[in-house]
């Protein structure tokens, strides 16, 4: 009888523990999560901080022509990343939009396709990204 009585008196909550992406989520966008989630978000914003990327390779601004000669699927261009820290994953947007996930050192490679292209790539679940490049394609 008396843990009938008491219970009246105790709240009970569920408690969804989330990955970052949506705990970060969750806490811009004032849901009550977790404190211990929200404990875990501060070090990760504190971590973000100490990132550094940087895209190598291509230059910005290069222009890069197609050889008739040679097949297309073999005209390829290669992304490099320099970071001061390693990261699990990268995301290579290109105009703006998600192009590829790479694992670290975040190298890929692209086709060439006749066009100007805008190229950045994001740290995934976090704020970090390189300044954005232009190639062309003739």
């Amino acid at each position: 009888m008396k843990n009938s009585s008491t219970n009246k008196y105790i709240k009970k909550y569920k408690v969804l523990k989330l990955d970052e992406f949506y705990a970060n989520w969750s806490a811009e966008n004032s849901f009550q999560i977790d404190k211990t989630i929200l404990r875990k978000i501060s070090k990760i914003e504190k971590i973000n901080l100490k990132y550094k990327i940087k895209i190598t390779a291509p230059l910005n601004n290069l222009t890069y022509y197609i050889d008739p000669n040679i097949p297309i699927k073999f005209q390829t261009i290669k992304f490099k990343l320099k970071s001061n820290k390693n990261f699990k994953q990268i995301i290579w947007y290109v105009n703006n939009k998600e192009y590829k996930i790479v694992d670290y050192p975040g190298s890929f490679r692209w086709q060439l396709i006749p066009g100007r292209y805008k190229f950045k790539a994001k740290i995934v679940y976090s704020d970090i990204e390189t300044d954005p490049i232009v190639i062309n394609v003739e």
